[in-house]
């Protein structure tokens, strides 16, 4: 996706969902050491593109239409969370800043590594965002513009 938006507007743009996104979610708010503007932005960007793609409009239209942005934080929370959220046993959860993790689960998998290995790569476990935005189809579905 090619970009309408010029430096100016997407500036502005991001400085609200930045706000918007630490209104909304605690967690980031509360970690602001460890969620950095830089994992915010990347993560602003690319649930953009997935946003974009599926409503098929250009990044333009979330200028016009600022009910979107609900969605699209939620989608960057949920994305964030994904990312660098462990679930512990009781049901909360925790933040993994660790560079070595014991295991990571995502819906129904699990996978454990042994105390020896070297896990550095997973303590940033990746969920697709096209997982992320099947459970965002419903609430995107009225924006979307059929060719």
């Amino acid at each position: 996706m090619k970009s309408t938006l010029t430096t100016q507007e997407r500036t502005i743009l991001y400085a609200k969902m930045t706000t918007l996104i630490k209104a909304k979610s605690k967690l980031i708010d509360t970690h602001t050491d460890f969620f950095t503007t830089e994992m915010i932005i990347i993560s602003l960007d690319e649930n953009l593109c997935y946003i974009c793609d599926y409503i098929h409009r250009p990044d333009r239209y979330m200028l016009e239409q600022p009910t979107l942005h609900y969605i699209w934080a939620d989608m960057c929370i949920d994305g964030l969370k994904a990312r660098y959220e462990e679930e512990s046993e009781d049901g909360g959860g925790s933040i993994v800043t660790d560079d070595v993790v014991g295991e990571i689960k995502m819906a129904n998998a699990t996978v454990k590594f042994d105390s020896g290995s070297d896990a550095k790569a997973a303590s940033t476990s990746y969920v697709p965002a096209q997982v992320l935005l099947k459970s965002y189809n419903r609430r995107l579905q009225e924006y979307r513009r059929i060719f």
